[in-house]
């Protein structure tokens, strides 16, 4: 039986701009005050292509089902890390997971009544992207 205290609620997940990742965490799980959230595939896969760079590098291992994570700093490898996929009881049921920067990154929780508030607000969900059907943004 699952108790209820270990269902991960959905959530909106936010670092310094306006783009806000759905994912689910168990709210009052937090590294140094903040979120720690996982993202389902679609929605993982945006994160990667958003917040890769030139010294910053996300990509999807297929074969092995993870996220690899590598950051150089003057053309050296600084930090490498795999986030491997896993099944977790949400409220919504179980859901396929991935952990991208819980634990490491400065992730901020907003429910979605927070953010029906916030016009400028672009939401990220697993499949579309919500509130101005006028975003044209190419992933």
């Amino acid at each position: 039986m699952i108790s209820i205290e270990n269902l991960e609620k959905k959530a909106y997940f936010n670092i310094d701009n306006n783009e806000y990742y759905e994912g689910y965490h168990i709210e009052e799980r937090r590294w140094n005050g903040w979120a720690t959230p996982k993202f389902e595939k679609h929605v993982a896969d945006l994160i990667a292509h958003n917040f890769s760079s030139t010294d910053f590098n996300i990509k999807y291992n297929e074969k092995n089902d993870y996220y690899s994570i590598i950051q150089k700093e003057n053309g050296k490898i600084i930090l490498e890390e795999k986030i491997k996929g896993q099944i977790i009881n949400t409220t919504e049921g179980q859901k396929k997971v991935y952990g991208l920067g819980a634990f490491d990154w400065t992730w901020e929780d907003y429910t979605i009544e927070e953010l029906e508030k916030n016009k400028d607000a672009i939401i990220i969900t697993n499949g579309i992207i919500e509130k101005d059907d006028s975003i044209n943004i190419e992933y």
